[in-house]
């Protein structure tokens, strides 16, 4: 409730607003699993373990599309691509169910799914980007790498409206998963990594193996390594399952330095475009950062823990910078705890960190006002609808006893009525819901997801799912069939 302003003739009453604070929407935010800057400067792509996908502006920071996701497709990683032909920019995305998508942010759904036939999609890696004739585009990346769970890296390419990518081949499989991806700069050799505690170097154009380094202390119980960068000078920055981020000579495999910063698993490193400075971050939601500077006594460059930051409260899961045009470069991570944290790389040490949103993933609210009751409020969130009728409060007028007459912020308001739920509405098949409205009365919702358009008629019950709704329909229709049948 506004506080009244004040004016010569005392506090003024007229144009109360009262404001209703409610914390019955239960409101569920999905971990960030994945992140990823178009190369063009201009947006940057989100994942969430619950299957859905955000575009972001990237100067602006404001959402600009959300594809909704599915029950059981978590996803992995994004990715930019582009073909020779193509006028933008496409979105790729894997899934842990094993499909590689793309996504339309104007459709809001997948238009094209290939099957990895090789389990679970653990990394989605584009090639690196060549120059293009038409230089602000930011270039083509033609080719993507994923790292499946049969142990395998497999190799795909796309093509200029063509929607989908195509599979190319498969490089040698290793044991255990290939849990992460990094292309060289130059975009002829690839780095994969996994759960058998070894770092494997391949040329892509001929399919074989350069090198393998060992990374884990241990034979016995070789350490996961969950995230793999290679710098502009080919060095590989790898974080492992011991909490270590250890930086290696990426033509003869050397061991360059091992920082041992964190207590947990570091799932997320990322480099600055100069390769001179690494981020990184993991279970331990610290996000640390390393520079390389001149040795003291002999001036070759040495690899060194700097500072750290610690914005999120879970894991972090992935970290990524954006480039930007004529604009200070950025980084961004996000985790387990649904927020997405924006750095300034050149003030890292300098400035806060800031959040993208305090509120991120907002569900889809919305307020009847048309109805004679009190107004009812609509909660959309996955698959799922909540309808709830909100309280009425008990407003004493001037000259009643224990009224003054006048009303100040902060003022306790007795309810008339508590807030009732009224419905919960439950959609068929795993698509979550991209878009739904509330009558203006309150009487019908009306839902939408990539398949179909439901309606649905609010009455007395407190429990509405399409499957009792299509099993009455289907009653009706046998009555009126036994009908027809008795009058012929």
């Amino acid at each position: 409730m506004k506080r009244p302003r004040e004016s010569e003739g005392g506090p003024e009453t007229d144009g109360l607003t009262l404001l209703h604070r409610s914390r019955l929407v239960p409101w569920r935010v999905a971990a960030v699993t994945c992140i990823a800057a178009c190369p063009d400067g201009a947006v940057f792509a989100v994942g969430y373990d619950d299957g859905k996908a955000e575009v972001f502006d990237a100067n602006l920071f404001n959402c600009l599309s959300r594809i909704p996701g599915s029950d059981g497709s978590e996803i992995t990683s994004v990715a930019w691509a582009r073909a020779t032909g193509d006028t933008h920019w496409r979105l790729f995305a894997s899934t842990l169910g094993g499909s590689l998508l793309e996504l339309s942010c104007q459709q809001l759904q997948p238009i094209a799914v290939t099957d990895s036939f090789g389990g679970a999609i653990w990394c989605l890696r584009p090639a690196p980007s060549t120059r293009s004739n038409n230089s602000s585009t930011g270039g083509l990346a033609t080719q993507l790498a994923a790292a499946c769970g049969d142990g395998s890296v497999k190799l795909y390419s796309i093509h200029a409206h063509v929607p989908g990518a195509e599979y190319v081949r498969s490089l040698p499989c290793v044991e255990g998963n290939v849990l992460a991806l990094a292309w060289h700069p130059d975009g002829h050799s690839l780095v994969s990594s996994g759960s058998d505690g070894c770092i494997h170097c391949w040329d892509v154009r001929q399919g074989t193996e350069l090198q393998r380094i060992t990374v884990g202390t241990s034979s016995t119980s070789p350490p996961c390594v969950w995230s793999l960068t290679v710098l502009r000078d080919g060095t590989i920055v790898s974080g492992d399952g011991e909490g270590a981020v250890q930086f290696w000579d990426g033509r003869f495999g050397t061991l360059l330095s091992r920082q041992q910063q964190f207590a947990a698993d570091v799932l997320a490193v990322v480099g600055s475009p100069d390769g001179k400075s690494v981020w990184a971050s993991g279970v331990d939601p610290r996000v640390a950062t390393f520079h390389m500077v001149p040795d003291k006594t002999t001036g070759a460059p040495i690899w060194i823990y700097v500072d750290r930051k610690q914005p999120h409260t879970h894991d972090v899961r992935s970290l990524a910078v954006l480039e930007r045009p004529d604009v200070q470069p950025l980084l961004v991570s996000g985790g387990n705890d649904g927020q997405l944290v924006l750095y300034n790389l050149d003030r890292f040490l300098k400035e806060h960190p800031t959040r993208q949103s305090k509120t991120p993933q907002r569900p889809l609210l919305q307020l009847s006002t048309g109805g004679g009751d009190a107004p009812r409020l609509m909660a959309v969130q996955q698959h799922t609808i909540n309808i709830w009728q909100l309280g009425t409060a008990v407003v004493q007028q001037p000259g009643m006893p224990g009224s003054a007459g006048q009303h100040y912020e902060g003022d306790h308001w007795d309810l008339a009525a508590l807030p009732t739920h009224l419905a919960s509405i439950t959609t068929n098949g795993n698509h979550h819901i991209i878009a739904a409205a509330l009558a203006r009365d309150g009487s019908a919702v009306a839902a939408a997801d990539r398949s179909k358009l439901r309606i649905f008629r609010l009455s007395g019950g407190s429990h509405v799912n399409p499957e009792d709704s299509n099993t009455q329909q289907q009653q009706q229709q046998q009555q009126q069939q036994q009908q027809q049948q008795q009058q012929q």
